[in-house]
């Protein structure tokens, strides 16, 4: 491996910049480091350092929230950049997340040290505007961003340290357009040090800021848990001058929705046919319909929801969009005037339980239990029905039809085909809304005895310790003793807010709940008993879909069980994998918590069980919240600890979670 020569920025500080060569090979032919030349790499990159500094600021805070999305909020020092010479300095919103009282901006050459005031937010790009009483600064250069090329060489720097030079870390540009088309992506360093600093290249001159993002999520410390991972992302500074005249107006900026579902197959795969409207949203507004197909945004022809996405994640709130449509054989324009808004989302139910027994077969879904005073037994179906058709369309599987259902609201309607006693019948249905009260009743998913078939198949059960190897992190796992291989599982996933363990004298009772309701029990081991932090998300992720690939597991009846005086990481470590998880039944109330937009596609149901006059009014409150966010939440109120009927009330509640 050829090595760049060490850098010096000051007596005992050293940069050693590597040459990733294998990293190269595996790439696509498309995707090559540009040139560098070994000899004087060590001038280039202290070249581009020195002309980058100039416009690198140090940001510190005073005061502030402790805690923010249930974690330790930054109190370090960070970075931000002059972009005006006359004090506006931009930076990224997590350097701000725990709302401090003071700023103050030390400036580069002079070392001068002012306070600074918060001017605006770019909620869209997390990022933040300052103003400082100073003049005839310098500010950034801001590279083309048509030139901007996968493989070309990426300084990420911050100024957080005592040195005269910014801290450094070299990396390449690794994808353009990543995060719905916002961000640069690069495998340099990215981290709460040089969050708000530039991503420069070898010249010097400004290509991004750098900011924490995900795919998944919209809040301040999204993206958090990636740091120092290779995975980093930078707003291209050409589309933040596009925006600064409105943040120095101290207009907040905000995304820009459309309120339109596409469906849940993975964008890059679907066809951008719009499978659902928000009520009163733009969309509705502007006359697109359902089964509308887009093609073209802006002008540019679309394919993909990928596509849509890339075109619609730049848009702000305000902002009207041009796009064209095609309705049967007609094409339709449109003009769109997106919203920072929309009315909460509320999946539509239809009130049955299909069978968890794989018969092989595929034509169509057996109901095995249908929901008391459902729209399912007003329009009069009927256990053992089966569903074969809605509307037009053919339904092979349980999780088709569940795809279908969770895109329509309350309200909506539309034809069921089902086959009884291979009598052919058509119901029409209205959707209702999930309940938010536990079925009383609920019969048990299997049959008790085994099939001769299973009797030759081997597999692990009872309670097993399991490593995951790539992790070295170790998990408890139950598999109930009569597992069938031809039945489809929950998984309860437990994740105490401290680390700690399922209390002996409940694990007996939880153990019987998933013997009765078909649930795998997943216990991630906290070594040490510590409190989970973002540095865990990683391998708990890889934990369930390890259980799921060893197990007969019903991806959308995954629910998590928490608890905890404050079950703040939790909650965000379910709503951040919302396609993971379909319930939450949480023992505990989150000390901090913002409900983030309710998918369409994605439901998810919650059960808040607290102890206690002054927590059951928290709890009386957060599903209110809740509630209005479109989210069904159910209550149980909860002694010391649980009884048997609480565990057998929260093994139905589990239960139905699987159900449509």
């Amino acid at each position: 491996m050829n090595q760049i020569p060490f850098l010096r920025t000051q007596p005992g500080h050293r940069l050693q910049c590597c040459l990733v060569l294998l990293a190269l090979l595996v790439c696509p032919k498309s995707i090559q480091a540009a040139p560098f030349p070994t000899e004087q790499s060590e001038a280039i990159i202290k070249r581009a350092i020195v002309r980058a500094s100039s416009c690198i600021v140090k940001i510190e805070t005073i005061g502030g929230l402790e805690l923010v999305d249930g974690q330790l909020a930054n109190t370090g020092p960070t970075t931000g950049v002059i972009v005006s010479d006359d004090g506006y300095i931009i930076t990224s919103s997590f350097n701000f997340a725990a709302n401090p009282s003071s700023i103050l901006v030390t400036l580069p050459e002079t070392n001068k040290r002012l306070p600074a005031e918060v001017i605006a937010r770019d909620h869209l790009k997390n990022l933040t505007l300052l103003k400082v009483a100073a003049q005839d600064l310098t500010p950034a250069k801001a590279v083309d961003q048509k030139k901007i090329q996968v493989g070309q060489w990426a300084i990420a720097l911050g100024r957080t340290y005592s040195s005269p030079l910014p801290n450094v870390s070299l990396g390449l540009i690794s994808a353009l357009g990543r995060i719905d088309g916002k961000a640069l992506q690069t495998d340099a360093k990215v981290s709460p040090a040089n969050y708000g600093g530039p991503l420069v290249d070898i010249h010097g001159d400004i290509m991004g800021i750098l900011v924490p993002l995900s795919p998944s999520g919209k809040g301040l410390t999204e993206g958090v848990n990636w740091y120092d991972s290779g995975i980093g992302f930078a707003i291209p500074l050409q589309d933040i001058f596009d925006s600064l005249d409105e943040l120095k107006k101290g207009k907040d900026l905000k995304a820009g929705l459309m309120g339109v579902s596409f469906g849940t197959t993975p964008p890059f795969l679907a066809k951008p046919v719009v499978q659902e409207i928000r009520p009163n949203s733009p969309a509705a507004e502007a006359g697109l319909k359902t089964k509308d197909r887009v093609i073209s945004l802006e002008g540019e022809s679309v394919k993909t929801v990928a596509n849509v996405k890339q075109k619609l994640g730049r848009k702000y709130a305000g902002e009207t969009v041009s796009l064209s449509v095609k309705r049967g054989e007609q094409i339709q324009k449109l003009s769109v005037t997106l919203t920072d808004k929309l009315e909460p989302f509320k999946h539509g139910w239809l009130g049955i339980l299909g069978q968890r027994i794989l018969s092989g077969e595929s034509s169509g879904i057996v109901i095995r239990y249908v929901f008391p005073n459902s729209p399912a037994e007003k329009a009069g179906l009927k256990k053992q029905d089966r569903i074969t058709n809605v509307n037009d369309l053919k339904i092979a599987t349980y999780d088709q039809l569940r795809d279908i259902i969770f895109l329509k609201q309350p309200g909506s309607e539309f034809e069921l085909t089902i086959f009884r006693e291979d009598q052919k019948q058509n119901k029409k249905i209205r959707a209702g809304a999930v309940p938010d009260a536990i079925v009383e009743q609920l019969p048990l998913p299997f049959l008790a005895h085994q099939d001769k078939k299973e009797a030759g198949k081997v597999l692990k059960t009872g309670e097993l310790v399991k490593t995951l190897s790539e992790h070295q992190q170790k998990y408890r796992l139950y598999v109930p003793e009569d597992y069938r291989h031809q039945a489809v599982y929950g998984l309860a996933f437990w994740l105490s807010a401290t680390g700690e363990p399922i209390p002996k004298k409940e694990l007996a009772q939880w153990k019987r709940i998933c013997r009765t309701r078909g649930m795998i029990l997943v216990m991630p081991i906290s070594e040490k008993l510590e409190a989970w932090s973002s540095d865990d998300v990683s391998w708990l992720q890889d934990c369930i879909k390890e259980v799921e690939q060893s197990y007969q597991i019903d991806s959308r009846m995954t629910c998590l069980i928490t608890s905890g005086k404050d079950t703040s990481f939790p909650w965000l470590f379910v709503f951040e994998n919302r396609e993971t998880f379909e319930g939450l039944f949480s023992m505990g109330i989150p000390r901090r918590f913002r409900a983030p937009f309710n998918e369409p596609g994605y439901r998810l149901q919650i059960l808040i069980s607290a102890s206690g006059k002054d927590q059951q009014k928290i709890a009386e409150k957060l599903q209110k919240y809740l509630q209005r966010e479109g989210y069904p939440v159910a209550s149980r109120v909860k002694k010391e600890s649980l009884s048997v009927e609480d565990f057998d009330a929260i093994g139905r509640w589990l239960d139905s979670t699987g159900g449509i």
